[in-house]
């Protein structure tokens, strides 16, 4: 073990292949509340979804010293933990952009003073759509998708049935954002 009690990087690999459940118990509780505070620091991002990508990111270090991707650390563990993190925080970041963008595509205002809870509920609305909706716009706009991907996904006949789909979907959204607007008193 090193000066600071943090078992040195040959120790963590060979734990982590032992399933050695007190080190990555150890490992995992270490980094956990500083990692939380930089996703919040530098990305602005809520707590909850902070613990959840710290989740993530810890078991990508996980499966990738199991899987035979990582056998050897270069950096500290803290460095390459904080690296997957960091890129799994600008994805979740450029996603709930393009959820905005989204909206606008949808024609919603967004010079709206109400437009932060518009996007809240929008958000919330596009995750719980009825399939295939569900599937089309979070392959079209989070995943930026062609619509020949979305109809050989989606199993369509051609991408003109899929480019049907997604203008139904996108209207059926906006009905039912409309709806709920106009029930919390939005429009």
């Amino acid at each position: 073990m090193k000066r600071s009690g943090l078992p040195d990087n040959k120790q963590i690999i060979s734990g982590f292949l032992s399933k050695d459940e007190s080190l990555i118990t150890k490992l995992y509780d270490i980094y956990r509340t500083e990692f939380i505070s930089f996703g919040q620091k530098y990305f602005s991002i809520e707590e909850q979804i902070a613990v959840e990508i710290y989740q993530d990111s810890f078991l990508v270090l996980y499966q990738n010293v199991r899987n035979g991707k990582l056998s050897k650390l270069s950096a500290s563990l803290k460095t390459y933990l904080f690296q997957i993190g960091k890129y799994k925080m600008l994805n979740y970041v450029n996603r709930v952009q393009k959820r905005g963008a989204v909206l606008h595509d949808i024609s919603l205002h967004i010079n709206d003073p109400d437009w932060e809870r518009k996007q809240e509920i929008a958000c919330k609305m596009l995750s719980v759509m009825n399939e295939p909706c569900n599937t089309i716009l979070n392959l079209a706009f989070w995943e930026e998708r062609s619509l020949a991907y979305i109809a050989d996904v989606m199993k369509y006949k051609s991408v003109q049935v899929a480019k049907n789909s997604k203008r139904i979907c996108i209207r059926r959204l906006k009905q039912i954002l409309e709806e709920k607007f106009r029930a919390e008193g939005l429009i």
